[in-house]
């Protein structure tokens, strides 16, 4: 049993890892190709600041009567004799049943961390927070080998020490005296052991969702990870390695500003300020973005071509297709707050507008309308915006609208490939949607979908969630002759 620090905190953050029953500190983080997670964390530049701390406990077959409670004690005491607790905040990254463990130690401290102002921040790595069907059915052995940190890993229904912390923890994250946020990965099979897909005989994973994606919203999914792997991202741009990074600094860096990215070059000063209304997506600006510099890169580039639009007419389209969660709408949110301090060079107005909703096409419908009145008022016609005209008619004029200027605006895709709202957001040109609308797309979408090319000019980036939709959205450009830029996560 140890700690060891593999970086001091040089601010008022630690990042302490917890590995699972039966492994260590170095073997749950280690993946094959000798990548150890906590040095990917270690090596991320702009996270220079936060501690990072590895603690290991004795857990194996033959580990007999020692305990949950006895982990918790240890972690305890290690936290405080390695001056870990003397950060402000303190982030665990827990696999397996080391959620359970750091979970137990919170609420034991609550106390203590409450009255010390302590901050906890919980990356959850298929942690069994209901405990595991798995645990169930090796209940026989483990009263054979008489090891009870395997007992505690039963199901729920039948593990009343876990429904008791269940209880416990949900209650004090609750009540709100102790500030404790969260993120979860669920893995997404059965194992495999040495090169046999055990997965392809066991369809249920060891951690199932129910009890993986507990307490916090968001929980994702790590494609093609099994109970081990997920534990072990390749190298850093494995996805889990990435949530985990934006996780830190989202959390993290609002208690250290000096920290955070250089500010963008100022406005030119003899340049007067532009009509502009982006509040519906800079609370989306992340204060430092991790691993996006291709794709800044990218909407510069891009940005920068449409200024030049004198030299070339035809648009130019940016996608981003990626899972949910993976920051796209971070990434636009935090290019547009840049250029949003430059005073949005080379554009005449700016306005975004998000769209994303999980509701019922009702809904959706409602705050279609509720867009177009908004937009119609912002780009000039606030007389069209009071008629009572339909959709089709007041999209046609607000495209009209924005053909004249050169913009930053926000609009949304729809598609026939996707159950839910695509985020979109348009740069430095007009409000379009996919070409490839539904027939039950919006009358709104439909418009800018055929508005004529003189209108369809200057940059659009927009987001997507689904593949398929990249597909057929690269194939109506071309057949257009537009130049398009497409970056699949």
């Amino acid at each position: 049993m140890q700690g060891e620090w593999i970086r001091r905190a040089q601010g008022a953050a630690s990042a302490v890892f917890v590995h699972g029953i039966l492994s260590s500190g170095e073997t749950c983080w280690r993946n094959d190709n000798g990548t150890y997670w906590p040095d990917l964390l270690q090596n991320e530049t702009e996270l220079g600041s936060l501690g990072i701390y590895v603690f290991t406990y004795e857990t194996g077959i033959f580990s007999g009567s020692y305990g949950l409670g006895d982990i918790v004690d240890a972690l305890n005491v290690h936290l405080g004799l390695d001056g870990v607790l003397e950060s402000k905040r303190l982030i665990f990254v827990c696999h397996s049943m080391g959620g359970i463990v750091v979970r137990r130690f919170i609420v034991e401290q609550a106390v203590g961390l409450i009255e010390a102002e302590k901050e906890i921040d919980l990356f959850l790595v298929a942690s069994p927070s209901l405990g595991s069907s798995y645990a169930d059915w090796l209940s026989r052995l483990v009263q054979l080998v008489g090891n009870v940190q395997a007992d505690a890993l039963r199901f729920v229904r039948s593990n009343e020490w876990l429904k008791d912390l269940d209880k416990d923890f949900m209650n004090l994250k609750e009540r709100g005296k102790l500030k404790i946020k969260g993120r979860e990965l669920v893995e997404d099979r059965f194992v495999e052991i040495k090169k046999i897909p055990l997965w392809m005989f066991w369809k249920r994973q060891v951690v199932e969702f129910s009890s993986a994606a507990r307490y916090f919203g968001e929980s994702f999914k790590v494609p093609i990870s099994d109970h081990f792997s997920i534990a072990k991202p390749k190298d850093k741009t494995a996805i889990q390695h990435r949530l985990l990074c934006r996780f830190v600094s989202e959390n993290v860096l609002s208690l250290e500003p000096a920290t955070r990215e250089p500010l963008p070059p100022p406005p030119d000063p003899d340049r007067p300020p532009i009509p502009a209304d982006i509040s519906r997506i800079i609370k989306y600006a992340p204060a430092l973005l991790i691993g996006r510099e291709d794709e800044t890169r990218l909407l510069n580039d891009a940005w920068a071509k449409a200024k030049k639009s004198n030299v070339t007419k035809r648009p130019h389209v940016v996608t981003f297709v990626a899972l949910g969660g993976e920051g796209k709408t971070s990434l636009v949110a935090k290019w547009a707050a840049d250029l949003a301090y430059q005073n949005w060079p080379g554009c005449d107005a700016a306005f975004a507008w998000s769209f994303y909703s999980q509701g019922t096409r009702e809904e959706v419908a409602a705050s279609s309308d509720l867009f177009l009145k908004e937009a119609l008022i912002f780009f000039g016609d606030p007389a069209m915006a009071g008629r009572a005209q339909g959709a089709f008619d007041k999209g046609q004029r607000l495209a009209h609208l924005v053909g004249e200027k050169r913009r930053f605006s926000s609009s949304m895709a729809w598609s026939r490939y996707n159950m839910r709202p695509i985020r979109r957001h348009p740069a430095n040109s007009r409000t379009k949607a996919s070409p490839r609308c539904s027939r039950g797309s919006p009358p709104t979408t439909k418009v800018f979908a055929s508005s004529p090319p003189a209108i369809r000019s200057g940059t659009c980036g927009h987001t997507r969630e689904v593949q398929s939709v990249r597909r057929s959205l690269s194939a109506f450009l071309t057949r257009q002759g537009w130049n398009y830029f497409v970056s699949s996560e």
